[in-house]
């Protein structure tokens, strides 16, 4: 239930990763810490990531196994 099934950079000092517990966390591979934790998609698994900038702030784009496809528009924010 702790897999990570993906993973995208969202800068080079950002990191997302998706897991099998349906949950969205946004890391600093640099310190190793969790920055963010995204309820994503409930109890179904996160399958997909993607990211994109729009000005200074990252998008990021998750597919889980509940069919549906969730945008968060700041996901360096807590309240996302």
């Amino acid at each position: 239930e702790d897999s990570v099934l993906s993973l995208c950079f969202l800068s080079g000092d950002q990191l997302a990763s998706g897991g099998a517990d349906g949950i969205l966390k946004v890391w600093s591979p640099k310190t190793r810490t969790c920055e963010c934790t995204l309820e994503a998609h409930g109890d179904d698994r996160v399958w997909a990531l993607a990211a994109a900038r729009d000005g200074d702030k990252v998008m990021v784009a998750s597919g889980g196994g509940d069919g549906v496809v969730r945008v968060w528009r700041d996901a360096t924010a807590e309240d996302a």
